[in-house]
């Protein structure tokens, strides 16, 4: 399918309501009125497991409300199957007229009116913004930002996108996050959602604890490596602990990195990865985040807080003293 309308209606229902729907072209027209087929093109939709049909004008010129609640009316007796209207662009007074007559409709990346799921919306929403028992990793590389940064100012979902490098969808995942676990406060200022913090710094710290886990996602060692991957690469593990504290350095070097610059380095067969450790030069840690973004970057470490978090559950009494040692009041 290349309706770009429809493609653009399942990308705004997934932005703006965290729905994964596909639309499919309906089969069913030959139970309907010849007309209402040359009037629009239809589609098949499951939102909420609910099946819905999608009608599409099929030209710019826009039919009165009162026209498209009958069609509407027609569409559901002929298949059994309540509708909805999909157009690029709907006139503001149509729009109230549509709501008037309780007539659903959605303008992708403008507006969504399904009257018909308000209720089963309502839980929706309800389960994605109900308490997270972890936060994702976007939410946790952004709350680490602000923490690390001492960010005071409100800033907007879309200006940390900017700065992280995010989608401004994942952001405002990220403010539903950080708002549900009672870490920051949300507003709103037209149509922007802006993050307050006005906790002390230490007190977020400890309150944000008990979500946030380690950034690593996998750990590989590396026989030989070019001199790229010191350029996508942060010390990590005992190796930037030793940066911090007075531990003892480990044999071996290891270094962070992000998904992204794994896989560059990866693909363009920058890495000789091996399975002993024995024979390795480095071991590399994949984080679920980038750690340039928190990183200390004229020592090249990555952060104490990330830091901290990837030796969760550590078990060796030298490492955990150095441990405290990181996070030590003073440094508040």
């Amino acid at each position: 399918m290349n309706n770009k309308v429809i493609l653009k209606f399942e990308e705004y229902l997934k932005d703006s309501l965290g729905l994964s729907v596909k639309a499919e072209k309906w089969r069913g027209g030959n139970s309907l009125p010849f007309f209402l087929l040359d009037i629009y093109d239809m589609y098949q939709v499951n939102i909420l497991d609910r099946p819905f049909i999608l009608i599409q004008p099929k030209n710019e010129e826009e039919l009165t409300p009162a026209e498209v609640r009958h069609h509407f009316k027609l569409i559901q007796e002929k298949s059994g199957q309540e509708a909805i209207l999909v157009r690029a662009s709907i006139a503001s007074f149509n729009r109230q007229r549509l709501i008037s007559h309780k007539v659903p409709f959605v303008v992708p990346e403008n507006q969504v009116y399904l009257p018909d799921l308000g209720i089963d919306l309502q839980e929706h929403f309800r389960a994605i913004r109900s308490t997270p028992e972890y936060l994702s990793p976007s939410a946790q590389l952004l709350l680490l930002f602000i923490l690390i940064h001492r960010i005071k100012t409100p800033k907007s979902a879309g200006e940390y996108a900017r700065i992280l490098g995010y989608a401004n969808m994942t952001m405002t995942r990220a403010f539903d996050e950080l708002e549900a676990s009672g870490l920051v406060e949300i507003s709103k200022s037209g149509k922007e959602r802006i993050l307050h913090q006005y906790r002390d710094w230490k007190e977020l710290w400890e309150m944000a604890v008990p979500y946030l886990r380690s950034p690593v996602k996998n750990e590989i060692y590396v026989k030989q490596a070019s001199e790229n991957l010191y350029h996508h690469c942060y010390k990590a593990d005992l190796t930037a602990l030793t940066e911090y504290t007075m531990i003892s350095p480990p044999k071996t070097n290891v270094f962070a990195l992000g998904t992204e610059d794994y896989r560059y380095l990866y693909k363009n067969n920058e890495l000789e990865i091996i399975e002993y450790p024995e024979e390795a030069i480095a071991k590399l840690q994949e984080w679920k985040y980038s750690p340039k973004f928190l990183a200390n970057e004229k020592t090249k470490t990555v952060d104490r807080f990330s830091l901290y978090l990837s030796f969760k559950n550590e078990e060796d009494e030298r490492v955990n003293s150095a441990l405290k040692e990181l996070i030590r009041g003073d440094q508040w």
